[in-house]
């Protein structure tokens, strides 16, 4: 059912699989991933990233009904990380067969943070070294360049030095762990006040769960979307989880509060869900102009 099937693709790609959508997509990875393995044409290349075994089980299945061939990113490339910084992160991409020098491998460059966002680097890379297969004319420095200028907005998306404020659309539990290691990796010593928001069909007890030992307090709002959690609902699930580090504040008065209560040390993330991400980045905005 998905729009994208209304073309027929030089090359399919399929990035890692979480539980989402489940009212939709199914239970289980497995059922996710034979949903998103519709994309896979017959006789058209799929390039896959690191997946679960259920979901990589799946779209192999499917692959091979369809006599498509399979370009397992995990199997074929590994990569080193060169530098990071809550600005971009540089890395470079190794043919796992080869095993080339480190050193004559090229150093690629991307605005986007966590080693997750590499892993969809690479997918993209797959993707090109496919398309010159098939006549593509595709540069280095193309390549170099397009990797560069990429822009993802809503991506553990710094928007704000003093005090330090970063939106993130993390929305699901997979999404949230990837939210903790990049916390953990380029916010440690800091003090981290999450501004949490969900939509109602969100596993949101297993949400903050996953994220709390990384997090210093919490501020549960809600934003416009009609399908958007309450806050007394939220706090619901606050004292299932025995959850004490939190307050409450509505939408529009996110900014007042952060420009009041920020510290040299604390960080501020608006995650949970895009529009709660997007709520306070446009906020934001407003108060800038």
């Amino acid at each position: 059912m998905d729009a994208t099937n209304i073309v027929k693709p030089i090359v399919s790609v399929i990035s890692s699989v979480s539980h989402d959508h489940m009212k939709i997509l199914g239970n289980t990875i497995a059922k996710i991933a034979e949903e998103k393995a519709g994309i896979i044409k017959k006789s058209v290349p799929v390039i896959i990233s690191p997946q679960k075994k259920s979901a990589k089980e799946a779209i192999e299945r499917i692959a091979i009904i369809r006599g498509s061939l399979i370009i397992d990113t995990s199997k074929i490339y590994k990569y080193k990380q060169i530098k990071f910084s809550l600005l971009k992160q540089s890395f470079m991409i190794i043919e796992r067969a080869y095993n080339p020098l480190v050193a004559n491998n090229p150093i690629y460059e991307i605005p986007l943070l966590g080693d997750h966002q590499i892993n969809n680097a690479i997918a993209a890379y797959a993707c090109i070294v496919q398309l010159r297969k098939f006549g593509y004319v595709v540069s280095e420095n193309a390549l170099a360049n397009g990797f560069s200028k990429v822009k993802w907005p809503g991506r553990f998306e710094l928007i704000l030095k003093k005090p330090l404020v970063i939106v993130d659309g993390a929305h699901n539990k997979d999404s949230f762990r990837k939210l903790r290691n990049t916390i953990k990796k380029y916010l440690g010593g800091k003090k981290v006040t999450l501004i949490f928001g969900a939509s109602e069909d969100k596993d949101v007890g297993s949400m903050l769960q996953i994220i709390r030992p990384y997090i210093a307090h919490f501020i549960f709002t809600k934003s416009e979307h009609p399908r958007a959690l309450g806050i007394s609902e939220l706090e619901d699930y606050a004292e299932k989880i025995n959850l004490k580090n939190y307050s409450t504040s509505k939408i529009d008065n996110i900014i007042p509060l952060i420009l009041r209560k920020s510290k040299q040390d604390q960080v501020f993330i608006a995650s949970g869900s895009i529009f709660v991400a997007g709520a306070v980045k446009q906020l934001l905005a407003k108060r800038e102009n």
